[in-house]
């Protein structure tokens, strides 16, 4: 029995509505009952940024903290492991530019703490030639070198100071981005698990789909009419419209 036109567009609807349209597809998020103003995304730049200058900065570290985080899932689709790669290298990015601009600092700290400590003894080496070469007495030796000796433990003892100083900031630094690090991994953990249950279940339906596709390809109204709750409204209707029409046109041969 041959199909007619029309039962054959009805047939690629079917097929279309079974992958589009079953019962397993998820419901949309509830928003609250709440709409977004269509011009929200519009909003003045200079306005907002005045009112995340009135935002308290441990907030505004929160909301950063979570942008950068949802910024990760902002692709759906993306498998979860994908999810988890792109955010490791990130992570690692930062950490990598973090080592380099310390490096840096330390660099440049020890460069000019070495230019200072050249350049004072080459002072105090200058003074002293000129004063050896004045021939002074015994007792203005002695003056004179011991006070140079004390000149010398000030300048050492602030440069050791100032060295405690740079690498206690540096240990400061490393140490709130560790534990910024150590926040970020916790938040992207708890983002993560929720986006690959997400994932999971849409991989179910589209294999559910996929099932049913298939199965709709090679089977007639009445027997996907045997298993009609299997289907969502839309198809059921779809599959009864169908299945009259085969009758139909049974009847007429």
């Amino acid at each position: 029995m041959k199909l007619t036109h029309k039962s054959q567009i009805l047939s690629q609807v079917l097929i279309i509505l079974c992958l589009g349209c079953s019962h397993l597809e998820r419901p949309a998020a509830s928003d609250g009952g709440q709409k977004m103003p269509s011009n929200s995304l519009q909003a003045d730049r200079a306005y907002l940024d005045s009112l995340r200058d009135e935002i308290p900065e441990e907030i505004q570290q929160t909301n950063d903290q979570q942008a950068y985080i949802l910024s990760f899932f902002q692709d759906r689709n993306l498998r979860p492991s994908r999810v988890r790669s792109n955010f490791q290298k990130d992570i690692s990015r930062k950490r990598n530019r973090l080592n380099k601009y310390l490096q840096d600092q330390r660099d440049k700290f020890n460069s000019e703490s070495r230019k200072k400590k050249d350049a004072f003894l080459k002072k105090l080496k200058k003074t002293r030639d000129r004063f050896v070469d004045s021939k002074p007495s015994r007792e203005e030796r002695k003056e004179f070198f011991d006070k140079q000796d004390e000149q010398r433990k000030i300048f050492f003892a602030n440069d050791k100071d100032k060295r405690k100083e740079f690498s206690y900031e540096q240990k400061m630094i490393r140490d709130d981005f560790n534990q910024r690090l150590r926040e970020m991994r916790q938040a992207f953990r708890d983002e993560w698990r929720l986006y690959q249950q997400e994932y999971k279940a849409k991989e179910k339906v589209k294999k559910e789909q996929e099932r049913l596709r298939r199965r709709a390809i090679r089977s007639t109204p009445s027997a996907l009419k045997r298993n009609i709750k299997d289907f969502s409204p839309e198809v059921q209707q779809i599959i009864l419209d169908l299945d009259n029409m085969y009758k139909g046109e049974a009847q007429g041969l």
